[in-house]
C-alpha cells in the first residue's frame, strides 16, 4: 500500500506494512491498544503487537475459514469462530504466547457471529438460527432461538445484559437475566445484514438487503430509514458520543446526524473522495476522526464530518476490507487491511491534538 501526498502539513508515519500471505477475513483490535488479530480464510490467526509494530504469533485456530474474532472487553482473551462448528477462547500472554482455554460447540456446523457482553461475563455464539451463551470459563449458561432466518447480526446493548439478534423480519432483543421474559421485537419487512448499537445504547441500527439503513430509537419508540446507498451497507460506525452515523455502500460518505429528531428529514453531510462504493468505515474512539476505505483501494482519513477534503489519503492496489483505530497512550493509530492480505498501521496524530 503506497502513500499519496497528505493533504496536511502534519506527517503521516507508516509504522508497519506486512503481507500476511493469506486472504484475510476479519480484523479485531484489543481495547488496551496493544494486540491486533487477523483471521484468514485458512483458519489461521495472525497476532501483531501494535506497541512494537511486529508480528508475534501465528496459529491454526480452526480447520476451515475463520469467520469472526472478538476480544474480551477487559482481559487478554480472544474468542474465535469458524466454519468448523466451534467457537474457541484463547488466552494471550504479555510475551505473545497463546494457549487455548475452551472449545465451545455450536449448534450448527458454522459460527459466523460472536459477541462478549460489555462487562465480559458472557460470550454469545450464533450459529444458524440459534444462540448459545457461555461464561468466561466456557460453561453453557443459556440458549436462544431466532425463528425467522439464519442470524445475520449479534450485538450486546452497551452496559446492559440485553442481546440484540438480527435477521429476516427484524430484530429480537433478549433479556438474558430473565429468560422467561418474551423478547422485544423490532419489526422490518425484509432482511437485515448488519447490526450495531449506538454507544449510549439508545439506538439500534441495521443495514438492509435493499440498500438502506434502518434505525430504531428505544427511548421514544421511533424508527426510520436512511436511503441513497448504491450497495448493501455491510459496515456501520458511530461517533463516540452517538451523534454521527456512517455506513459503507455509497461512493460518497454519508454522515447522518442523530442529535435531533428524524435524521432522514435532513440531508447528511457528504464527504466526497472515493470513486467507487465504500467498503469499510470506522470512527475513532474520540473526536470526529473518520477513516473510510473504498473498493478502488483508496483510504481516506477525515478530521471532521463536514470536511471538504480528506485530512490524509492513501492508495492501495486492492479493496480496503477492514479498518480499526487504536488509541495507544501516546498516539492515535489506524489499522487497515486489504483484500489481498496487506496490513498497514499508521500513526496519524499525537493523541493530545485530537479534537
Amino acid at each position: 500500500m503506497s502513500v499519496l501526498t497528505p493533504q496536511s502539513s502534519k506527517p503521516l508515519t507508516l509504522l508497519l506494512s506486512i503481507d500476511l500471505g493469506h486472504e484475510p477475513t476479519v480484523l479485531a483490535c484489543h481495547q488496551n491498544g496493544n494486540w491486533v488479530a487477523v483471521g484468514t480464510d485458512s483458519g489461521e490467526v495472525i497476532l501483531l503487537d501494535a506497541l512494537t509494530n511486529q508480528e508475534v504469533k501465528r496459529w491454526q485456530a480452526h480447520k476451515t475459514r475463520l469467520a469472526v474474532l472478538e476480544w474480551h472487553p477487559h482481559l487478554p482473551l480472544l474468542a474465535s469462530g469458524g466454519l468448523d462448528g466451534f467457537a474457541r477462547i484463547w488466552a494471550i500472554k504479555e510475551d505473545g504466547s497463546v494457549s487455548k482455554l475452551h472449545d465451545l460447540k455450536a449448534h450448527q456446523d458454522w459460527v459466523e457471529h460472536l459477541a462478549w457482553r460489555s462487562d465480559g461475563q458472557q460470550l454469545a455464539v450464533a450459529s444458524g438460527k440459534d444462540i448459545r451463551l457461555f461464561s468466561e470459563q466456557g460453561d453453557l449458561q443459556g440458549t436462544y432461538h431466532f425463528p425467522h432466518s439464519p442470524i445475520t447480526g449479534l450485538k450486546w446493548r452497551p452496559q446492559a445484559p440485553q442481546l440484540a439478534v438480527a435477521g429476516y423480519s427484524g430484530i429480537l432483543l433478549f433479556q438474558v437475566l430473565n429468560p422467561l421474559l418474551k423478547p422485544r421485537k423490532f419489526s422490518f419487512k425484509g432482511a437485515l445484514i448488519s447490526l450495531v448499537w449506538s454507544p449510549d445504547g439508545h439506538t439500534l441500527v441495521a443495514g438492509t438487503q435493499d440498500n438502506s439503513v434502518h434505525y430504531w430509537r428505544l427511548r421514544d419508540n421511533t424508527e426510520g430509514s436512511l436511503i441513497g446507498y448504491e450497495q448493501k451497507p455491510k459496515q456501520l460506525t458511530w461517533s463516540h458520543q452517538s451523534r454521527w452515523l456512517a455506513a459503507s455502500g455509497s461512493s460518497d460518505v454519508m454522515v447522518w446526524a442523530f442529535d435531533g429528531n428524524d435524521p432522514e428529514l435532513h440531508a447528511p453531510n457528504l464527504l466526497v473522495f472515493h470513486q467507487k462504493p465504500i467498503t469499510s468505515v470506522c470512527f475513532a474512539p474520540s473526536g470526529q476522526w473518520l477513516a473510510t476505505g473504498g473498493k478502488e483501494g483508496k483510504l481516506a482519513v477525515w478530521s471532521k464530518v463536514a470536511a471538504e477534503q480528506p485530512f490524509y489519503t492513501l492508495q492501495g492496489k486492492a479493496m480496503i476490507t477492514h479498518l480499526a483505530w487504536i488509541a495507544s497512550p501516546s498516539a492515535l493509530k489506524l489499522v487497515a487491511l486489504t483484500q489481498n492480505g496487506i496490513l498497514g498501521i499508521w500513526q496519524l496524530i499525537p493523541k493530545s491534538a485530537e479534537s
